[in-house]
């Protein structure tokens, strides 16, 4: 028998044994046909590196769009901070007051360290007081006050009684919330303390409140409503990053730390998500914790949101780090945490209402708020241009591409806010010129002598080159500008903004005006 077919036989052997593969079972595919589904890709961490500040846009003085005509951001401003009614904080408030009586303690725990820490919270017991006394003028009395201190430290239980039952819950509550020293040797301690609750003024007190006998629960506040999402813009801002010292060993350990939530991070993405890229950019108190994290890149809010949140809390230096899920993507910008301004072909769009930029009083955009400007591939540059002049100073400016139905992030950069200097940036700052279906270049004023066609990725990429050779000794800013004509296609400025970023660079939609700088 032929080497051949004993092989075939040990074959037909082998997977005969065994009870159920010899023979499929009715209304199930046999083995063959059972196919594992593929396991879901993992999130790769591609690089940890040093943040880079968002860089601001360069519009000359005689460039600038009148903002009358655009319509003017209004600056909403706000007083008062801490505790009390009409922003008079820290319990000094000179309407009322809740005068801490007698406190007694029993258990493991020394009296005047209760005392010591119910000082601390006096302000919270008066802003109780003060809030109903707005609606009852002339209430006053006194406020009991029994809890249990726990092993911990903590509260377990909280009740009060007295005057209004809105005031002794308020008091109960702020009770609950305060974390005592851990009594010795694990034990408990029982706690009671009374508040006087006098108004400042001379009007006939008023009567106690129905309920004030009664004793009212403490429960714990309701869990705080999520945060908004944060606006993205793949840069820091220069306040955010404080002095640290870097080393390369210091990054080493940062890129880690990341590394080691690589699980929780993974988890964020429910199987069937698409493949894609994302950034977060990492913000550290002075300690080296990071504080909080910006990320986006990938176009869904919710997962952009569980991947800061898995972040929050390590030990790192300020850094931005670059993930990859699957195959990696340009990255997607998603509409949540922003003003939206949509650039049609013939109109613009603030947050799906169209605006008349030539009426006499057109909407403004708020003062805090970031401006994502997503354009339509149809939409002529001058259009963007209008847009990004009507977002207006002070705004920070997220310009996208639309692409089948979602938003691919083109650049982004600070607006000046209203009566800074304007910022010089020396001619050394790189151009391209995006002019009809051409892109030409400039260093330092001048024009090179190559062109790109503005479809071609690997012209506009051998146009970089050239840049850099005519930056040689270091002469020239990372940032470079992208100046487009009025008419010049989209495409052009979405292909510039690509290839700069693969190289290495920071690209930056540069006013018209600007164009000055490169001469045709």
């Amino acid at each position: 028998m032929g080497s051949s077919l004993r092989g075939a036989l040990i074959a037909i052997a082998i997977a005969g044994c065994g009870s159920e593969a010899t023979a499929p079972v009715a209304g199930r595919a046999s083995g063959a046909d059972v196919v594992a589904p593929p396991a879901p890709p993992t999130v790769r961490l591609e690089r940890c590196g040093e943040v880079e500040l968002l860089p601001t846009r360069e519009v000359a003085a005689s460039g600038q769009v009148d903002p009358a005509r655009y319509g003017t951001v209004t600056h909403d401003s706000g007083t008062g901070s801490g505790y009390g009614v009409g922003g008079h904080g820290g319990g000094t408030h000179p309407y009322a007051e809740a005068v801490m009586g007698a406190v007694t303690a029993t258990g493991p725990l020394d009296v005047a360290i209760v005392k010591r820490y119910l000082r601390r919270n006096a302000a919270k017991f008066t802003y109780c007081y003060e809030k109903q006394l707005v609606i009852t003028p002339g209430l006053r009395g006194a406020v009991d006050v029994e809890w249990t201190i726990a092993a911990d430290g903590t509260v377990s239980t909280a009740r009060a009684r007295g005057v209004d039952p809105a005031i002794a819950a308020c008091v109960g509550r702020y009770v609950l919330g305060i974390e005592f020293p851990a009594p010795r040797d694990g034990g408990t301690v029982a706690a009671r303390v009374a508040f006087t609750l006098t108004p400042h003024d001379h009007e006939r007190p008023a009567k106690p409140r129905p309920g004030a006998a009664d004793w009212v629960t403490a429960t714990p506040p309701p869990p705080p409503a999520p945060p908004p999402p944060t606006a993205w813009t793949s840069f820091a801002r220069r306040s955010e990053i404080p002095s640290l010292p870097a080393s390369d060993g210091a990054t080493g350990a940062s890129q880690a730390a990341v590394a080691a939530r690589l699980p929780a991070i993974t988890a964020c993405f429910p199987a069937a998500a698409p493949d894609g890229s994302l950034r977060a950019v990492l913000r550290a108190d002075n300690r080296g914790a990071i504080v909080a994290v910006a990320t986006g890149g990938y176009g869904d809010a919710a997962i952009e949101a569980c991947v800061s949140e898995a972040l929050v809390g390590i030990t790192a230096l300020p850094t931005a780090c670059d993930f990859t899920r699957g195959a990696p993507a340009p990255w997607r910008v998603s509409r949540a945490g922003y003003a939206v301004v949509e650039v049609g072909a013939s109109d613009l769009r603030l947050d799906g209402t169209v605006v008349h930029l030539a009426a006499e009083r057109p909407p403004t955009i708020a003062a805090d708020a970031t401006v994502l400007v997503i354009a339509d591939p149809a939409a002529p540059a001058a259009r963007i241009e209008q847009a990004i002049a009507w977002a207006g100073p002070g705004h920070d400016v997220v310009l996208a591409i639309a692409q089948g139905g979602v938003a691919v992030f083109a650049s982004a950069f600070a607006m000046a806010p209203r009566g800074a200097p304007v910022e010089v940036v020396p001619h050394a700052r790189p151009v391209l010129a995006v002019r009809g279906a051409a892109i030409a270049a400039c260093v330092d004023g001048k024009a090179l002598a190559e062109s790109a066609p503005a479809g071609d990725a690997a012209a506009i990429e051998r146009l970089l080159g050239a840049i850099a050779t005519a930056c040689t000794g270091g002469a020239c800013d990372r940032v470079i500008e992208i100046v487009p004509d009025g008419g010049a296609p989209i495409e052009g400025v979405r292909a510039a903004a690509a290839a700069i970023r693969r190289a290495g660079r920071v690209p930056v939609i540069g006013a018209r005006a600007s164009d000055t700088r490169c001469p045709p």
